[in-house]
């Protein structure tokens, strides 16, 4: 029995060439890693591509993370920082681990 989902919902190479065809003004992309040397990242291969070719085709991409996400790499690589224009964090996240982001040239955001 086929599933429903296998006809609507495109996975592996469909999946990932998909956001080549479409523009965004603003892409917000959540990640599991932002590390100052290995970038962007998170726990998924696909899930990388997919987001890689969403912010290289998005005007602006702003990545959402959370303290814990600062200084930590999962196993598969987004891309470097500055993929990303603005990275917003919480206010009081520690301003020691938003250094190397900064001056990777990347806008922080508190919110």
């Amino acid at each position: 029995m086929e599933r429903w989902w296998r006809r609507t919902v495109p996975d592996g190479h469909r999946a990932i060439l998909r956001p080549l065809e479409h523009h965004a003004d603003l892409y917000f992309m959540g990640v599991t890693g932002v590390h100052p040397v290995a970038g962007l990242s998170t726990g998924d291969f696909e899930e990388a591509a997919i987001k890689r070719a969403l912010a290289v085709r998005a005007a602006e991409t702003v990545v959402l993370a959370s303290q814990s996400k600062l200084h930590a790499a999962s196993q598969f690589v987004i891309g470097e920082l500055a993929l990303a224009q603005t990275i917003v964090i919480k206010q009081e996240t520690d301003a020691a681990l938003l250094e190397p982001i900064e001056a990777a040239g990347v806008t922080v955001v508190r919110a």
